[in-house]
């Protein structure tokens, strides 16, 4: 059985940074905004609203394929915010995953994010979901 990887962190935390250094060829990753980009044709920050739930089936079912194909595929690697325990544990479950917190600051976050020019409304308009993570995160 492969075995699985939730990467979780802030928005602007190096998460799929951190996958692509050590993912390797076969290997599958799960990240929502990735799905939403292939669903929409919209840089991966840029969520269309009206295309929310659509994209979150989607990536139920490609967490039930992947989970049925789970010996045919390197390491899967599930990126998520992640800043509610429950939210990350419930998943961790499903695919009896190792979970892995990518640290940074609020302001690593923001620096990041200044740098990154797919970000609708520039880092200013992604400024306020940095913060409602670190409000809501649970250790």
């Amino acid at each position: 059985m492969s075995k699985a990887t939730i990467i979780y962190g802030a928005p602007g935390s190096g998460k799929t940074t951190y996958v692509l250094k050590r993912m390797r060829r076969g290997d599958v990753v799960i990240d929502f905004d990735l799905i939403f980009s292939a669903i929409s044709g919209r840089e991966p920050h840029d969520k269309p609203a009206n295309l929310l739930k659509l994209a979150w089936d989607i990536r139920d079912d490609v967490y039930k394929r992947v989970m049925e194909h789970r010996e045919e595929v390197g390491k899967i690697w599930i990126i998520i915010g992640g800043a509610k325990r429950s939210d990350r544990n419930t998943i961790a479950s499903w695919f009896n995953a190792d979970l892995h917190h990518v640290e940074a600051t609020p302001n690593e976050c923001y620096a990041r994010m200044r740098d990154d020019k797919t970000r609708p409304g520039g880092w200013q308009a992604s400024k306020g979901v940095v913060d409602k993570w670190f409000m809501q995160y649970e250790k």
